[in-house]
């Protein structure tokens, strides 16, 4: 396993999540799952006008997709939709510009940094870890 590899798929990942559903990709895996909730839901405010960006996570993404699944977090006229069109406005274009500059940052950085990558790896292949930078 290449831990920059690891490294930098999950920051390309969480400026997908950060962009559709504006929150991390950690955060969004296990939001409500694994961690609490961070919303509250008696304090709604309403629509994409407001300046005010609503975090979906995975929980909730997927019982909005399951028939009879309610969330309490999307209730009303703010819909799993129109919050992801909202953030998708706000967070889109710094997220793609991210998702590029992010993959291309690696590249310089590992051929910057060649030499002590490999001498890293010789150590860990040395203590029989099972993984490289």
């Amino acid at each position: 396993m290449k831990l920059l590899n690891l490294a930098e798929t999950y920051l390309v990942g969480s400026q997908l999540t950060r962009a559709l559903f504006a929150m991390n990709l950690g955060a969004w895996a296990t939001e409500g799952w694994l961690t609490d909730t961070t919303k509250n839901p008696h304090s709604q405010m309403g629509g994409m006008g407001s300046q005010w960006i609503q975090g979906v996570s995975a929980k909730e993404l997927l019982e909005g997709l399951v028939p009879g699944g309610a969330t309490g977090q999307f209730t009303g006229s703010w819909t799993i939709p129109k919050a992801m069109r909202a953030n998708l406005k706000l967070y889109g274009a710094n997220a793609a510009l991210n998702a590029i500059a992010i993959p291309v940052a690696f590249r310089v950085g590992k051929n910057v940094m060649r030499a002590p990558i490999a001498q890293v790896n010789r150590m860990l292949k040395m203590s029989r870890v099972g993984v490289k930078l």
